[in-house]
């Protein structure tokens, strides 16, 4: 009767001891994981911040050269081919391009047709002013438009552009000038650099179309229907949302001189799985010991 009742005892005894560590595990589980998104979250908007802040910073430089040109001389006369003031405005965006090795080219596109470029003899049949960087900047008049990632002329690389209208005249605007960034120079200032191996970077632009991305055949897609395009509500922030059965969360911040925005994103099994294994092997090992006593 005795070793029975002290057989019971012991029984409620481990039982008991299960449930409370069944108790702290969960609690340990469920502050482990809060503490961790929390974490994440905060490595995720400082590294995306300051991606964004550095984006900002050097489309902000670009935008002043074309602000300057836009002013300049040479420039706004519309030299002819073959005079010193063509080969002056040639050589002056020239040594505006030489000085930043992410610009491909700058150059000046006028309202009769003419364009104004290093290295490119016009054809009959080119027209500048069918030209998306033209046409943009026509569109937003007296600001520098970022617009959208397209084929060069010359050699058929991939190139962003941004685009400012001359003086205005009677007629209009009397030309645009304009600057090619190669896509994989701005590529390489989004490339992931903190500790999550699935997280990334891209940037889009207000109406959802994908500019910069790691995966080259992402650019130029159209992700409006997406979850992350309509998880955005202001300026910065973030969420998380699903794709294919897992959850990735997302930090976003607006780049201002170009009224685009960064993403970074992380899955969040890589977060959360190194939680899971280390409190189920705590438990598996509490467990035996508690069998075993």
């Amino acid at each position: 009767m005795k070793i029975k009742l002290r057989t019971q005892l012991t029984f409620l005894i481990v039982i008991n001891m299960l449930v409370s560590l069944i108790f702290f595990c969960g609690i340990y589980y469920d502050t482990s994981v809060n503490l961790s998104a929390t974490n994440a979250l905060q490595y995720l908007k400082l590294s995306n911040e300051k991606k964004a802040a550095d984006i900002n910073a050097f489309f902000n430089e670009i935008s002043g050269d074309l602000k300057i040109l836009a002013k300049n001389e040479f420039v706004l006369l519309e030299p002819k081919a073959g005079s010193r003031e063509y080969e002056s405005t040639l050589k002056l965006f020239r040594n505006f391009s030489d000085a930043n090795p992410s610009v491909k080219d700058y150059y000046a596109g006028f309202s009769d047709g003419i364009i104004i470029v290093n290295d490119f003899v016009q054809p009959e049949d080119f027209d500048p002013r069918k030209r998306g960087w033209y046409i943009d900047a026509l569109q937003h008049t007296g600001r520098v438009y970022w617009g959208e990632p397209y084929k060069g002329i010359k050699d058929n690389e991939t190139l962003l552009p941004g685009s400012l209208t001359l003086a205005e005249t009677e007629e209009g605007a009397s030309g645009v000038v304009a600057v090619d960034c190669t896509l994989a120079s701005l590529t390489s200032m989004i490339k992931n650099t903190n500790n999550f191996s699935s997280s990334y970077s891209f940037i889009i632009n207000s109406n959802g179309t994908v500019l910069l991305h790691p995966d080259n055949e992402m650019v130029g897609v159209n992700i409006s229907s997406h979850p992350i395009f309509k998880g955005l509500q202001s300026n910065s922030g973030h969420f998380a949302y699903e794709i294919d059965g897992s959850e990735i969360m997302a930090h976003f911040t607006e780049i201002k001189s170009t009224e685009w925005f960064l993403f970074s994103v992380v899955s969040s099994n890589e977060i959360f799985s190194p939680i899971i294994k280390t409190t189920m092997r705590d438990f598996a090992i509490s467990k035996i010991l508690l069998l075993k006593y």
